[in-house]
């Protein structure tokens, strides 16, 4: 089992790396989608959505913790709450991660809805 534990360790770590450039490929081709078919509207749900994907990355207060010390507040930005924390701090991470795939579904969904001949 030992002499498995160093290439699963190197899989996962590939595996993260080619998950997270996957990711932004998508996101710039559905960002361009949405530029190219979506008139007035897609750039609106375009900057809202840039907007609540930037809000992944602000640090927050998520939770307090009572220590013999006092109460001490855990801070952590949402998209690592979402990944490597737990209880109140997760499901808040979580409910951020939504709030940016809500708009970007909306978004779509918007754009998706026009006319076709619309142009603004």
């Amino acid at each position: 089992m030992r002499a498995l534990a160093y290439p699963l360790a190197v899989l996962v770590v590939a595996g993260a790396c080619f998950g997270a450039v996957a990711l932004l490929v998508g996101a710039r081709r559905w960002a361009a989608w949405v530029r190219g078919v979506g008139g007035t509207a897609g750039l609106v749900g375009l900057a809202l959505t840039a907007v609540a994907a930037g809000n992944l990355l602000v640090p927050r207060t998520c939770a307090e913790q009572e220590t013999a010390a006092g109460t001490v507040a855990l801070v952590n930005r949402p998209i690592l709450s979402a990944a490597v924390d737990e209880g109140a701090c997760r499901r808040a991470g979580l409910a951020q991660v939504q709030v940016v795939l809500l708009a970007a579904v909306v978004t779509s969904g918007v754009v998706l809805a026009r006319p076709a001949g619309a142009t603004r």
